[in-house]
């Protein structure tokens, strides 16, 4: 669900009241409007601490992408990268994240209402592994529907396979 306002103001506040800058990765605004609630309270935050610096961007990432983002922007804050620099960099790679994933039962997906009762009834009856990816624009898309556990990730290793030349996310990236 998405987060208010007020949950960003207790985290936020008492990092700027300690004099630190604030660099914030959000969920994809692709599948969430919580981008929105962070930016309502980073522009109230910024009337009352008008020397600190609040960053917020959108990874058009979730999940492990988000994760690996995050961990990797910390990775570069200690090699001495300023705030901006981190936010430069993460805008350089947020598109370079390999988010092919399969699931297993539809649980989440039907909450999540991203399927009806019946289409996760029938996903289910017919083993069906949906392979989903988020795109470019961070919005979650399925893109096969094997049946089967084996087929779901032999569909997501191929899909994963190092591309040279492409952009975006249909590149695989790793770490140096």
């Amino acid at each position: 669900s998405q987060i208010n306002p007020t949950s960003y103001f207790r985290y936020f506040e008492p990092c700027l009241r300690d004099g630190k800058d604030i660099l914030y990765l959000c969920f994809t605004s692709g599948m969430s409007s919580t981008i929105q609630s962070a930016q309502l309270c980073i522009e109230e935050l910024k009337g009352q601490y008008p020397d600190r610096t609040i960053l917020c961007m959108d990874t058009l990432s979730a999940s492990l992408g988000e994760g690996f983002l995050v961990r990797e922007a910390a990775r570069k804050q200690t090699e001495g990268l300023s705030l901006e620099q981190l936010s430069q960099w993460v805008t350089e790679h947020r598109l370079q994240v390999c988010h092919w994933f399969t699931v297993d039962m539809f649980d989440h997906l039907r909450y999540g209402g991203r399927v009806s009762s019946a289409m996760a009834a029938a996903g289910t009856v017919l083993q069906i592994k949906p392979l989903l990816h988020v795109d470019d624009a961070g919005k979650l898309a399925v893109v096969e529907k094997p049946r089967g556990r084996k087929r779901a990730i032999s569909a997501q290793i191929a899909r994963m396979e190092p591309r040279s030349g492409e952009t975006g996310r249909n590149r695989s990236w790793r770490l140096p």
